[in-house]
């Protein structure tokens, strides 16, 4: 077993490395997401990484499969990308993945509606 110390030094330094990447541009715009918040010392609001969009890889010893495109935290990210389960999703990769995302919401929405009308009642007022 890798001594903790120098796993956390590790995955700080990926950590480190992705949010450099993600605010100087190195990586493209649509893999990432842009937040602000406060700096801990100085209290100003300062830009963070607020997501990134990584892809699953075939690992044996951890029992995960390839292709699922998933928006992770910057700290999940980086734990996912060193332990070899994950890398940093292409472009196509995340356009697909919110492709589907918004085929299943509308159909999730087309179901719901027809549930909500199959369950409406019409009531016959009699006139007076």
């Amino acid at each position: 077993m890798p001594d903790v110390k120098v796993y956390y030094a590790l995955l700080a330094a990926k950590q480190a490395e992705i949010e450099a990447a993600a605010l100087n541009g190195t990586l493209p715009e649509a893999l990432y997401g842009i937040g602000t918040a406060a700096d801990p010392l100085t209290r100003l609001p300062k830009r963070v990484v607020t997501h990134l969009w990584i892809t699953s890889l075939d690992n044996w010893e951890k029992n995960s499969s390839a292709g699922a495109t998933l928006m992770a935290l910057p700290r999940v990210a980086a734990t996912r990308i060193l332990d070899a389960t994950h890398r940093v999703a292409t472009i196509e990769e995340v356009e697909a993945e919110k492709a589907r995302q918004a085929a299943q919401k509308e159909q999730h929405d087309r179901a719901e509606g027809l549930l909500n009308k199959r369950h409406q009642i019409s009531v016959r007022v009699p006139e007076n």
